[in-house]
């Protein structure tokens, strides 16, 4: 029922914009759309139809008022449109999607892809679906990490290892990974490693707060790098030079 009380409370919580949605300010119901409390006779009454009766005319209890904007806050009456089917029926904007979680009308691209499902695309939208995965992450910690062992022994390990040997073999001496270091000539991919000519290898590696190997690539292979052997590595650290440097220069 159209009175001036509830007119006046309508356009108190309306936000009118010209050719734009008109946005309600008050309070949303659980459904999403904005209401109206008449004291009067203790009735809720959803803001849109109460903003299609007020301007474009009287409603059955049998009427639907859709949203073709696909806002449900919006009572612009531009935007609103009688139908006789279901809410549940009611067809979205090309291109867009309801997020059953927050309610919301997003686009397409607002929402992760899985295969899995029939529409390619998960049914909760990004911004929900990574707050209930850090929610699940809180609360099961030791499946999370059952979980990131799985993730990176079926798909980060592999990647890794690619990348590493790609680091190894463009900067080896030779076309196949090869221990840089004059009188080694250690080959076997699983005892190589990357060393720092001019040193600062453990702070460089804190500082870069990402996988090594991905840095290397995506930095282009930089210059200052070698292959070694972890042997070779390791003597360079703690002693300063490599044994089979020594054993060269006294040979010669």
């Amino acid at each position: 029922m159209i009175t001036d009380k509830l007119t006046s409370k309508f356009w108190a919580k309306t936000t009118v914009k010209e050719h734009d949605c008109w946005l309600w300010k008050g309070k949303p119901a659980a459904h999403g759309h904005g209401q109206l409390v008449d004291v009067d006779v203790g009735k809720v009454i959803p803001a849109h139809r109460y903003s299609y009766e007020l301007h474009l005319g009287s409603l059955r209890k049998t009427d639907f008022v859709l949203h073709e904007c696909g806002n449900k806050l919006c009572v612009n009456p531009s935007h609103l449109r009688l139908s006789h089917a279901p809410r549940l029926l009611e067809i979205l904007p090309k291109g867009m999607k309801r997020c059953p979680n927050c309610r919301q009308i997003k686009a397409i691209s607002e929402f992760f892809a899985d295969n899995t499902k029939t529409s390619k695309i998960r049914s909760v939208c990004k911004i929900c679906s990574t707050k209930q995965a850090r929610t699940w992450q809180k609360t099961h910690p030791e499946r999370k990490r059952e979980h990131d062992k799985r993730t990176y022994r079926r798909r980060k390990k592999p990647e890794r290892e690619k990348r590493r040997l790609a680091a190894l073999t463009h900067y080896s001496p030779d076309v196949i990974p090869r221990c840089s270091c004059l009188g080694c000539n250690e080959t076997r991919v699983e005892f190589l490693s990357i060393d720092h000519i001019n040193g600062g290898g453990t702070a460089h590696r804190k500082n870069i707060k990402m996988d090594f190997w991905l840095w290397l690539e995506r930095n282009g292979y930089p210059e200052g790098f070698r292959t070694l052997c972890y042997n070779c590595n390791l003597s360079l650290g703690f002693c300063g030079y490599c044994p089979h440097e020594r054993e060269i220069v006294h040979v010669d």
